[in-house]
């Protein structure tokens, strides 16, 4: 079953400002699964997730950080439970580089996924716009996917694929298995024909049927918005996740 949360990016400044009052926030509107990022990856930061009594479903960093810190990430998901780590964004050469950058990038993932196996830790990755580039007459994203041992998973942002003009639907059944995760991010179009988040249900995403397509594999699925007003956001945007029967 498919559990509903918040990716603490969303309130990335509160939880610099008061990460114990942050925590509250989210257990007071009535989530109690988090995507742990732009956090301390602390002792002290689990004992305050543990008080707090939220479920951390997932933890994100870069590649840099997930490789660099392991050993202190590895602890810290132990400490709060967490069995998923998720790269965050391609690297800076994938970005701009082309089928063999991203098919070097591919094998790095794939030793990090090695790594933190032996953790009993999943290691997934989160795509943002960039995967969709073409690159030798296919998009970034598919030779990622191809390129990556089964053991590597993904987390699908619904946001970064529609402003791409794609169809969420089509990579949650191209992902199957592989998708572990859902970034829930509405869509909308500005006057000047720009695109930007918003809260869900305030835009073009169809989050019943993305919903009922990705039950059969997904863990998990975490509100997510660069907004500036997180609160009133995030609170809008679980009453419409409660609507479409997510709690």
């Amino acid at each position: 079953m498919m559990q509903c949360g918040l990716q603490t990016f969303t309130i990335r400044k509160e939880m610099n400002k008061d990460p114990e009052a942050a925590f509250q926030f989210i257990k007071e509107i009535g989530l109690d699964h988090v995507e742990l990022a732009r956090i301390d990856f602390s002792h002290q930061t689990a004992e305050l997730i543990k008080k707090t009594g939220l479920t951390v479903m997932s933890l994100q960093a870069t590649y840099q950080k997930l490789h660099s810190q392991f050993d202190q990430i590895s602890t810290f998901m132990m400490q709060v439970g967490c069995q998923i780590a998720c790269v965050s964004l391609l690297s800076f050469g994938a970005i701009i580089g082309g089928k063999r950058a991203i098919l070097r990038y591919a094998k790095k993932l794939n030793r990090l996924a090695y790594e933190y196996a032996k953790n009993q830790i999943v290691l997934a990755f989160h795509h943002h716009d960039f995967e969709f580039r073409k690159v030798s007459g296919r998009y970034k994203l598919e030779w990622l996917i191809e390129a990556t041992d089964p053991a590597v998973k993904f987390v699908l942002d619904t946001y970064w694929v529609t402003k791409m003009k794609e169809d969420p639907i089509q990579w949650i059944n191209r992902l199957g298995e592989r998708l572990i995760g859902l970034h829930l991010r509405d869509h909308r179009y500005l006057k000047n024909g720009k695109s930007t988040d918003t809260e869900i249900g305030n835009g073009t995403v169809d989050f019943k049927r993305i919903i009922a397509s990705a039950k059969p594999h997904v863990l998990y699925g975490v509100i997510e918005q660069d907004t500036q007003n997180p609160k009133a956001s995030i609170r809008q945007s679980v009453d419409h996740c409660h609507r479409l029967g997510l709690n």
